[in-house]
């Protein structure tokens, strides 16, 4: 019997130890909930699930907020849905533009793991862990709605030109369904006359442009991720 105490103890230690060695934040970490598929290595930012209490997976908000590139105003507003979501649980990611007021474009910020006020805690290497792709998945609340998605690093270095994202969707057009986005960190990185740094990535941005598709609606955003 003494024997086998001391080897269940050995077990309880052994099974403690692997335990406390897991980096639960770690979205690379096989143990840790954040790693989602070990065979893509799928890297989540955030699936929203969480909703307006929610943090990413890297525990930290994941920060939001609109410009306008002039005075004439324009809209862009994020919410969190509960009605309109990818699955049965959760939230996903409602955003709400208008252009009726501005001649050129909205843009939202969505920032990967920390905020502009204390950008050394936001910056995350996607080039270093081989990730070469930025994907989420889009809907529409009509269809038919246009943006443009680009990236910037902490420099605050963006893509030159954004990738509309009806070229990478199977549809070729945003839906009333859910749709997955895949996007090529080599192409967003392209920027005017210094590229992107893919090993300080900051944000990535959607932009509506007064130009493409209906000058005000909504459309919805899920799972968030970097892939192979």
């Amino acid at each position: 019997m003494k024997k086998i105490a001391i080897c269940i103890s050995l077990i309880v230690l052994i099974f403690f130890n692997c335990q406390s060695n897991i980096d639960w934040n770690n979205p690379l970490d096989p143990a840790s909930p954040s790693y989602k598929n070990k065979n893509e290595q799928v890297v989540m930012v955030n699936n929203f699930d969480q909703g307006p209490e929610g943090v990413n997976f890297w525990g930290w908000d994941t920060e939001l907020w609109s410009e306008s590139f002039n005075s004439y105003g324009g809209a862009i507003n994020f919410h969190f849905s509960n009605k309109v979501r990818k699955g049965n649980y959760g939230y996903s990611y409602e955003i709400i533009y208008s252009t009726l007021n501005h001649p050129d474009e909205v843009v939202g910020w969505i920032h990967f793991i920390g905020d502009k006020v204390n950008p050394l805690r936001g910056l995350f290497n996607a080039s270093t862990l081989g990730l070469n792709k930025l994907t989420f998945w889009i809907r529409g609340d009509t269809g038919g709605e246009v943006c443009f998605v680009s990236i910037a690093d902490g420099d605050d270095i963006e893509t030159a030109e954004g990738v509309n994202i009806s070229t990478v969707l199977l549809e070729k057009k945003i839906t009333t369904t859910w749709q997955k986005a895949s996007f090529e960190l080599s192409k967003l990185a392209l920027g005017d006359s210094i590229n992107v740094n893919l090993t300080q990535l900051q944000a990535f941005m959607i932009e509506f442009s007064a130009h493409y598709g209906p000058r005000q609606g909504k459309v919805y955003i899920d799972d968030v991720a970097f892939e192979h």
